[in-house]
């Protein structure tokens, strides 16, 4: 199974298969590229996705601001007018 969640011009995908135990074993990529993955229980499954899907936002905006330059951010944070 795969869910796709997208943020500005980013995909993040979260794949999902059966696991050992009755766990769930979960991929997280951004753009493709593995960002993280792990097993958790199917009661636990709900937290995990979300944990990681704000974690993968995080990361998308973290790179997103290196990327601009500072009067940019500073604008799209509130403090300036362009």
């Amino acid at each position: 199974m795969k869910l796709f969640v997208t943020h500005y011009a980013s995909v993040i995908v979260i794949k999902a298969r059966i696991g050992t135990y009755g766990t769930t074993r979960l991929t997280v990529e951004i753009n493709g590229k593995p960002f993280a993955e792990g097993e958790t229980s199917n009661r636990g499954l709900k937290a995990w996705v979300e944990s990681h899907v704000l974690s993968a936002k995080a990361r998308i905006d973290s790179d997103r601001a290196e990327a601009l330059p500072a009067s940019d951010v500073l604008y799209e944070l509130g403090f300036r007018d362009k």
